[in-house]
């Protein structure tokens, strides 16, 4: 079972942005007087040389050296123990208000540690998908005959404490993302639209000749025609007719009249009930009384 972190206790701090960078190391402890002295030469962070007790405590200092960018705040916001392991947890929040050159400091009075290797971490942040706790460094105990390999800092993530979100049976699990790839392009016509538009081809108004001959046009017929006879016909008489009906046997070539007396002329003539002759080059038209007695059907 791996060893549980405990949190220890931070003193007291101090911090500024017109430090003197004293070392290289961006990140060192201080464990005894002569070091304290030369560093308060270069960084005043008070206004006396403190007085502290080495036997209990410890100073840990941040200068990473001058820059543009503003870090505000930057201070110590946790330490920690995890078996023979330190952490120092520092709030870095650079922000992009330059203008003039700073060399931001932090000076933080921690409980003094017999042996072991202290990682210095920032908090990170959760909306640009970093970890809880992002390294920075890592001061490894050379005092003493190691036992311990020389392992830098790691990315560390808090345990999630919330409850997971209720899913009703659905997977709400990250799926990958599938892409289709088309090889071939779909086969559609593409249409300019800086090409002018043509006119729809318009039909003929004129309709082309009918193939084959053409014969004369029909006849109008109306009822009764049939019994019209033509110059220098008879009509034929059924045999057994009484003379009541007033038609008489004509010779052939004459026409034959009616018992009246009129005439096909004109009606001058002695029978009123003769047959009208049709002369041979005339078209058939209807007398001035239609057959049909319809007024509306007309010759012309």
């Amino acid at each position: 079972m791996a060893p549980r972190e405990s949190r220890l206790p931070v003193f007291h701090q101090w911090s500024g942005t017109k430090g003197r960078p004293w070392e290289e190391r961006p990140f060192f402890l201080i464990r005894d007087l002569d070091t304290l002295v030369k560093f308060f030469a270069r960084i005043p962070f008070e206004d006396h040389l403190p007085h502290v007790d080495f036997d209990k405590t410890m100073i840990f200092v941040a200068c990473p050296g001058p820059t543009l960018f503003d870090y505000q705040p930057m201070r110590v916001v946790g330490f920690f123990r995890n078996d023979l392991r330190y952490t120092v947890l520092l709030d870095l929040d650079r922000r992009k208000t330059g203008g003039y050159w700073r060399n931001p400091w932090v000076v933080a009075l921690l409980p003094a540690i017999p042996k072991g290797d202290v990682d210095v971490m920032r908090v990170g942040d959760p909306r640009r998908g970093e970890p809880t706790r992002v390294p920075l460094f890592t001061i490894w105990d050379m005092t003493r005959p190691r036992d311990l390999p020389l392992t830098p800092a790691q990315p560390w993530q808090a345990p999630n404490t919330e409850p997971p979100l209720p899913t009703h049976g659905f997977d709400l699990r990250p799926k990958p993302v599938e892409y289709i790839v088309v090889m071939e392009s779909p086969k559609a016509a593409v249409t300019s639209i800086d090409k002018i538009a043509q006119p729809l081809p318009q039909r003929p108004k004129v309709l082309p000749p009918l193939k084959g001959p053409l014969g004369p046009p029909p006849r109008k017929t109306i009822p009764g025609q049939s019994s019209l006879v033509k110059t220098g016909s008879t009509p034929s008489t059924p045999s057994g007719s009484s003379a009541s009906s007033g038609a008489s046997a004509a010779p052939s070539g004459t026409a034959a009249t009616s018992s009246s007396g009129q005439s096909p002329a004109g009606g001058s003539g002695s029978g009123s009930g003769s047959t009208p002759v049709i002369p041979p080059d005339s078209p058939v038209a209807s007398g001035s009384g239609d057959p049909l007695g319809d007024a509306f059907n007309l010759d012309f």
